[in-house]
């Protein structure tokens, strides 16, 4: 039985958004760069924060700020700044608390990550 070669893709993981995508996909380079929807993303916020807007969503589960705003009890789509791999990034309330409990070598021995009583926080 004959057919074409199966046809394999070299795909490398996002450093931000954890996707597995094309090297031609990302700016930068695989090692250090972004992948282009997070660029795109980060673009936005930053437009909507220079504005005095609402950002676009979180980059890391992909909700945008409306859906944000639905899950919330009161309607707020509140947005953490946070430093990821030397680019700043806009994460949801979720994912910033899970970014916070990986990261406790940035936030454990703080008086911030007592307070948040992180796992290994003094």
């Amino acid at each position: 039985m004959t057919g074409a070669p199966a046809v394999h893709r070299l795909l490398h993981r996002c450093r931000f958004c954890s996707h597995w995508r094309a090297k031609e996909e990302f700016i930068g380079g695989v090692v250090t760069g972004q992948c282009l929807v997070c660029l795109e993303v980060w673009r936005k916020n930053l437009d909507a924060l220079t504005r005095g807007a609402m950002p676009h969503g979180c980059p890391v589960c992909d909700r945008t700020s409306e859906e944000l705003s639905r899950l919330n009890a009161n309607g707020d789509c509140r947005m953490y700044l946070h430093r990821i791999d030397g680019v700043a990034a806009l994460l949801c309330a979720d994912c910033s608390d899970e970014y916070e409990r990986k990261r406790l070598d940035q936030f454990g021995g703080t008086p911030y990550g007592h307070l948040r009583q992180l796992k290994g926080a003094h």
